[in-house]
């Protein structure tokens, strides 16, 4: 029975979490001021469209931003089908999408950092569109906390889940870019889609389940894809799940799960589906599928370079400012994209993120010299680093949405350490619960034989 009422009270606890956040996410969303770039991922929707029609003889595959990848135009493409728009070029073209000026400039150009409900009449049908443009990433933002808490019930840990959804779904730099019409919600989706997978291709290698270890490499090289396909940093996640495969391949000389070749299997299906998966979804490299394909991630290096010459936004100009960049914004007392920047004077964000690193290195070492399966732990502990160290690389121009991954991360090892030190205070309490009565009995016995 008590099990019973434990289950519902979660339930109702996470019920109530959810919808409180749901309408946090999705209400208001013309009160966000106007980025330029929602202009350009919404226009670029159009390519959906191209895709569908198997068109890509068009020469705007190469020509519009040939370096960019697809799958993010795709995603604002198909929501539009959704709404019942089938000519989205013609659609914008109808409302003006591409043309209206105000005083000889565009008004994406005119109005930005103005709030959409400060738009001109003539503006209605780009703001609603734009509206809808968001409430399309609010849909992933809000999946990304979904995909948290299925992670915490796969990995027994609910606790987790319930800071993990708490601390990110009221983060600052979370909640603006789940709610504006750009892309960064869509590769924050993919990349907790692919530590899921991660977590489950863990589990499969020390469980030594061949079959689902390579289901699972296949698993994860999709959710790569994804990730890449939406933005090109998002090769992050191919990367981080082949040094997770090279680990297993060097663990496995000292506890042997699964055979050398099979690791091996694996780690050829993540790269090869991946890269096949990543072609697919972007027809620009049809033609040229390897030469392409590194012209897009060095034209896109060089692209920030250019940014970063250009003075568009604070330049980083070595790794030390970029390290210093970061822990001001994430850690340090007054921080903008941390959980704890409110309080003054003390690096709160510091304080439980390092005491979470030391948790999870001593529970690590723990599991390695008692031989027992790695996890969540293992995840959170290495991907905080696959983050850290490619912002330090990728950081040239001091742009917020760059830091949404490496927040991610430093929130779910923050929220881990709470979850570890909410049962250990709850331990505590059952521990006194049960020894106070049997003091206060001594306590009589004492008195009585006074």
């Amino acid at each position: 029975m008590k099990k019973i009422v434990n289950l519902w009270l979660q339930i109702l606890l996470f019920t109530n979490l959810f919808i409180f956040l749901f309408v946090f996410y999705f209400s208001t969303l013309d009160q966000h001021k106007f980025h330029i770039d929602e202009y350009l991922f919404l226009r670029k929707s159009y390519f959906f469209d191209l895709f569908l029609q198997k068109d890509f003889q068009d020469e705007r595959w190469l020509l519009d931003n040939f370096n960019q990848p697809r799958l993010g135009p795709y995603i604002y493409g198909f929501s539009l089908r959704l709404k019942g728009i089938e000519n989205i070029e013609g659609f914008q073209q109808q409302i003006g999408f591409n043309e209206i000026k105000i005083k000889d400039y565009f008004w994406w150009q005119a109005l930005i950092w103005e709030k959409l409900a400060d738009f001109p009449l003539e503006l209605m049908p780009a703001v609603e569109l734009i509206v809808y443009g968001r409430k399309v990433a609010s849909v992933f933002g809000f999946a990304c906390l979904l995909l948290l808490l299925v992670w915490a019930v796969m990995v027994k840990n609910k606790s987790f889940g319930f800071w993990a959804i708490l601390l990110l779904g009221f983060n600052r730099l979370m909640f603006y870019y789940s709610r504006t019409a750009m892309t960064d919600a869509f590769q924050l989706f993919f990349f907790f889609l692919n530590l899921i997978l991660l977590t489950l291709y863990l589990q499969s290698y020390f469980q030594k389940n061949k079959q689902r270890f390579l289901f699972l490499s296949l698993a994860v090289a999709a959710a790569a894809a994804g990730a890449a396909g939406v933005k090109v940093i998002g090769i992050l996640s191919l990367v981080y799940a082949l040094a997770v495969n090279l680990f297993l391949f060097i663990f496995n000389r000292r506890e042997r799960k699964l055979q050398s070749k099979t690791l091996a299997y694996s780690f050829l299906l993540i790269i090869f589906i991946f890269y096949f998966l990543f072609l697919v979804i972007n027809p620009q490299l049809y033609s040229q599928p390897v030469r392409g394909f590194w012209q897009m991630f060095s034209s896109r290096w060089q692209s920030a370079i250019d940014y970063q010459k250009q003075g568009l936004g604070r330049s980083v100009d070595s790794k030390l400012e970029g390290l210093v960049l970061i822990f001001e914004k994430i850690f340090l007392p007054g921080n903008k994209f941390g959980n704890f920047g409110w309080l003054p004077l003390i690096p709160l964000d510091l304080i439980v993120f390092s005491l979470g690193c030391g948790l999870l290195v001593k529970q690590i070492k723990e599991r390695l010299k008692t031989k027992r399966p790695l996890g969540l732990q293992f995840i959170l502990a290495t991907w905080w680093w696959s983050c850290f160290l490619s912002l330090i690389f990728y950081l040239k121009n001091d742009w917020s949405r760059f830091y949404l991954p490496l927040v991610a991360a430093t929130t779910l090892i923050q929220a881990y350490f709470f979850s570890w030190g909410l049962r250990r205070l709850t331990l505590i309490f059952k521990q006194k619960s049960r020894v106070l009565p049997k003091i206060l009995k001594s306590v009589k016995k004492l008195k009585f034989l006074a």
